[in-house]
């Protein structure tokens, strides 16, 4: 049996390089790169939001403790706004309102004290209040009942009501009253056409009418020597044992 062996080198293959690898090898080295960059980025946005963040944090705080101040500040404005078109309607119609505060002060009874009057040109509508006094046998409520009966017969006023009363004490000596308060409606065509009137009477009942219209109405009767003798008193007559002059 004949055995044969191949003594001459052999050939050395070659090693060869995919180039799909390469290329692959490549976009995955590229995109670890870009998710790095794209991922630095992302941090970057990330803390600047958050400095952000913290700065808008610090303006709300600020902006908290200044919300009282706002707030007073714009009820502040409210209240001009309201001044400055009362104002406004006074300069342009001032006939209107020194008419209704002379009616005013015309129907008030002389034991009423005022403090306070307002006059809302939208509700067409004034409002006082005040206290009235007990004074020369005056009822303070037979006053008020009074006072609103002097509008109620005013030609500028419509009609009144009366929110409030309360009885209380004046100066001075502490005097006893009522204070109240009155919303009474108003005519504004007469009260820039006719002048104040005051069709209402500033006298009030008392206790006692008769004794007042007694007291206000009654005469004094002559008596024999030429003077006055207050009515209900009767002229003494003479005594029988007394003789009359010759």
């Amino acid at each position: 049996m004949t055995i044969k062996v191949d003594l001459l080198p052999t050939e050395k293959k070659s090693f060869g390089i995919d180039p799909a690898m390469i290329v692959m090898f490549l976009l995955i080295i590229g995109a670890a790169a870009a998710m790095l960059l794209y991922s630095q980025s992302l941090n970057s946005q990330i803390e600047e939001q958050e400095a952000r963040i913290e700065q808008i944090n610090q303006e709300i705080k600020q902006i908290e403790t200044k919300l009282p101040r706002v707030e007073e500040m714009k009820n502040r404005i409210v209240s001009l706004k309201r001044e400055i078109k009362m104002i406004k309607s006074l300069v342009h119609d001032p006939l209107r309102y020194a008419n209704l505060l002379q009616e005013v002060a015309i129907l008030l009874p002389e034991n009423v004290f005022l403090d306070s009057l307002a006059i809302d040109p939208r509700a067409r509508q004034v409002k006082i209040s005040g206290s009235a006094a007990e004074v020369a046998g005056r009822l303070p409520l037979a006053t008020v009942a009074q006072l609103m009966r002097n509008f109620n017969d005013s030609a500028y006023f419509r009609s009144s009501t009366l929110s409030s009363t309360a009885e209380t004490t004046i100066e001075p000596a502490e005097t006893r009253a009522f204070s109240f308060t009155l919303d009474i409606n108003y005519d504004e065509e007469k009260a820039a056409t006719e002048p104040p009137t005051g069709m209402g009477q500033g006298s009030v009942p008392t206790e006692d009418p008769e004794k007042l219209r007694a007291e206000q109405g009654a005469s004094a009767e002559p008596t024999e020597e030429g003077e006055s003798a207050p009515v209900g008193e009767e002229t003494p007559a003479p005594s029988a044992t007394e003789a009359p002059a010759e």
